[in-house]
């Protein structure tokens, strides 16, 4: 019986560190990326590219549409490094986790959880999970 006892508390401690160690591999992000971010999207489909054209709505802003769009990031997918100098927006983590990186700074996000993008705003994200995520995208941009 003690030896059943140890076995179990072995097997109970070794799936413990297994799962830490799989838990904490998801948080890293490959040092070859911080060195140098992302310069194209991978592992990404985009849905349903609504606009809304602003100047029907508010006549100063001629020349520019609101955009609304679901996007989907496999396991290890990546949104380029990109700015927001001339578009401002916000993404919302619908499902799953990803992390957004604006030069040192790592945001983990996970569903409900929301970046508000202004004329500042320099990033790239990845979904460093094992699963697919799901976010909502919103932005202003010029009428296409």
């Amino acid at each position: 019986m003690k030896l059943l006892s140890k076995i179990s508390s072995l097997l109970v401690m070794s799936l413990f560190a297994i799962t830490c160690v799989a838990h904490a591999g998801a948080d890293k992000i490959p040092q070859s990326l911080l060195k140098s971010p992302p310069s194209e999207h991978s592992g990404l489909k985009v849905f349903g590219k609504h606009a809304l054209k602003l100047s029907e709505q508010i006549p100063a802003l001629e020349g520019y549409q609101l955009r609304v769009r679901s996007v989907t990031m496999e396991p290890g997918g990546l949104v380029k490094n990109h700015g927001h100098e001339t578009r401002p927006g916000s993404f919302y983590v619908i499902k799953g986790n990803v992390i957004d990186v604006q030069g040192d700074k790592q945001q983990k996000m996970g569903p409900g959880d929301l970046i508000v993008e202004d004329h500042d705003t320099e990033h790239w994200v990845i979904n460093n999970s094992k699963e697919e995520a799901l976010l909502f995208v919103l932005d202003i941009v010029p009428v296409e």
